[in-house]
């Protein structure tokens, strides 16, 4: 009976192995930063740490008119069964246009009912970013 009992929770626990993954929650606080990389993007990534490297967070990005609109979603979990055991944050990156020629570039970054705002200027002299208006995120150090 020991057998059988041992036999069915490991056939349990293999069968949750397979689910596919499950949001984690929301972010919670988060940074932001640019970068480039065949082309500039914006990054936001979690003040908190997770135990595998590859969590991610779900977003939604709108572009209008000298505008970008980013809607942050549930933290989600590495994809696949593999974990790299490393703590790390979860993030996502937007692709940015490639040159809206020096002019400000807003974005407005919403998780829930709270919406921060950013300015960005990208041109032939770089990129910059500054706040405008935040809540829950902050400009990474």
């Amino acid at each position: 009976m020991r057998l059988l009992s041992v036999l069915a929770l490991t056939g349990l626990l293999v069968a949750c192995d397979t689910v596919g993954p499950e949001p984690v929650g929301p972010p919670g606080n988060v940074v932001v930063d640019l970068g480039y990389e065949d082309g500039p993007f914006l990054r936001v990534r979690t003040v908190d740490l997770y135990g595998c490297l590859g969590y991610r967070i779900e977003a939604d990005a709108d572009r209008g008119d000298g505008e970008l609109e980013i809607a942050l979603g549930d933290v989600l979990p590495p994809a696949g069964d593999v974990c790299a055991t490393a703590e790390g944050p979860a993030e996502v990156a937007i692709d940015l246009p490639r040159d809206i020629g020096g002019a400000a570039y807003r974005v407005f970054l919403s998780q829930g009912q709270q919406t921060d705002e950013y300015e960005i200027r990208l041109g032939f002299a770089g990129l910059g970013i500054r706040e405008v208006r935040t809540s829950f995120s902050s400009l990474a150090e």
